[in-house]
């Protein structure tokens, strides 16, 4: 499966993937703006869009500026297929085609590490406090 894991706490969505190039995409739902397209006769169609995250496996992350909500959906969609489609390709198509901005590169140990946290806090919710942490230990190997 190519999405490992997704967490949506408050607005913002952050997902884990297994992937040969991408291992981690951030967006913040709460910064969604709208674009407008003219579609003639005075008539406009306006598009969510929001801003997102990408870091690559060796930790080059880039902020891919006013994405379409819809490319961002299909993006996710298609990377959590159980199938043989290429995440390159995906990537290309949905989110590569908008402005980019090179960001410091990110620690792929700190990425880690908020999985982790969020898959012990999950835990806990799900076991109602339980102090058996065992499963989780299991997930983080």
């Amino acid at each position: 499966m190519a999405i490992v894991y997704k967490k949506t706490d408050s607005q913002t969505e952050h997902v884990w993937f297994q992937s040969s190039n991408i291992y981690y995409t951030k967006t913040d739902f709460s910064k969604t703006e709208s674009k407008a397209f003219d579609i003639g006769a005075e008539t406009n169609i306006h598009v969510p869009t929001i801003d997102v995250i990408v870091v690559f496996n060796r930790g080059a992350q880039y902020l891919y500026k006013g994405v379409e909500l819809h490319d961002y959906t299909s993006f996710i969609e298609v990377l959590n297929r159980d199938d043989s489609t290429s995440h390159g390709k995906a990537f290309n198509k949905f989110i590569k085609p908008y402005s980019a901005e090179k960001l410091d590169d990110m620690d792929i140990t700190e990425l880690r590490e908020l999985k982790v946290k969020f898959l012990k806090e999950d835990h806990e919710i799900e076991c109602e406090n339980s102090s058996d942490m065992t499963e989780v230990d299991e997930l983080m190997a």
